[in-house]
């Protein structure tokens, strides 16, 4: 593992698959700033030293929960929600639609039924316009296992903001070496145990095709990245807000 990904990835105690997305460069020479915006898997499982960790030392003050309602309800916030930290539960997908879906037989062909959807758009505009002010920072967006949903914005943002398709691909296989951990827990839970025997074995794999689908899809369907979000009521004053307080100038070194 580079020193760059150690970096970035935080390793918690009862959290896994906590990220930094800085560091990644823009297509203007500049850079995502590091310790702005982090991505996750759930974090009700979070120890008071990851509580701890997370409030006083990364400064986290905002969580968007992309769960649907009542998972979040089922399963909890977490310790870090609460006090100084401002919660935003903005489910990607509504509950009736996530629930009347036949499973899809991978990722690839369920990201892209997730990006048709009118209510995603409306909901990664609902975190783009959270995510523009700057009182928001730092912040964190998580789901469940913090691949699926959770990939889908990052590369959403990491896009928007002129990251080169192999690092925001590079960023969304990375949750592999995350993600053994969190089914396993699923599995010992019987409350969330049927998670896994809904959906077939293909669905958890963490591919780079399966990523690259998905940039060509809005590509082509939307020209880009910030052609999605705009036909999603994201404006460009938004976009500009966004740039200023996740970019910065790159640092000769």
């Amino acid at each position: 593992m580079s020193e760059e990904a150690l970096e970035r990835h935080i390793p918690y105690e009862g959290c896994f698959n906590f990220r930094d997305l800085g560091g990644y460069h823009a297509h203007d020479g500049r850079a995502v700033r590091w310790r702005r915006l982090f991505r996750s898997g759930e974090l009700q499982y979070m120890t008071q030293a990851d509580k701890t960790h997370a409030r006083e030392e990364l400064g986290i003050v905002t969580v968007i929960d992309l769960r649907n309602p009542k998972a979040a309800a089922r399963d909890g916030t977490g310790p870090i929600v609460g006090g100084p930290t401002r919660y935003y539960n903005i489910p990607l997908l509504d509950d009736d639609w996530m629930e009347s879906r036949v499973p899809e037989p991978s990722p690839t062909v369920g990201y892209i039924e997730a990006l048709k959807h009118p209510d995603f758009g409306e909901s990664v505009a609902l975190v783009f316009r959270t995510i523009a002010n700057a009182e928001a920072y730092p912040a964190v967006f998580h789901c469940t296992g913090g691949k699926d949903r959770t990939g889908m914005l990052a590369a959403i943002i990491l896009g928007v903001l002129g990251v080169a398709d192999q690092d925001i691909v590079q960023d969304y296989v990375v949750s592999v070496r995350y993600f053994g951990p969190l089914l396993d827990r699923l599995r010992s839970d019987p409350a969330r145990s049927h998670i896994l025997q809904r959906l077939p074995p293909s669905w958890w794999e963490i591919r780079p095709e399966i990523m690259e689908v998905m940039l060509d899809f809005v590509r082509r369907e939307y020209g880009s990245m910030r052609g999605y979000v705009k036909a999603h009521g994201v404006n460009q004053e938004t976009l500009r807000l966004l740039e200023e307080r996740l970019l910065t100038a790159v640092v000769p070194s």
